[in-house]
């Protein structure tokens, strides 16, 4: 594990944009869809679709 990586998926600010940006780029150069999960609504952002859960149920989804 990184230095600057922690158990709880907290990242220093330039790791976390850098991950966010290979999070958007590697399924455009490889082809492939990626299923990121996260708690935190701008992380969320930038996907194509989102599909928030409430306690493990489908809530709605939206582009």
């Amino acid at each position: 594990m990184p230095e600057n990586a922690h158990p709880t998926g907290h990242w220093d600010r330039k790791s976390a944009e850098e991950i966010l940006d290979l999070r958007q780029a590697l399924p455009r150069r490889f082809g492939k869809t990626m299923l990121p999960v996260t708690h935190d609504p701008k992380t969320a952002a930038p996907a194509a679709v989102v599909l928030p859960l409430g306690k493990g149920v489908l809530v709605e989804a939206y582009p």
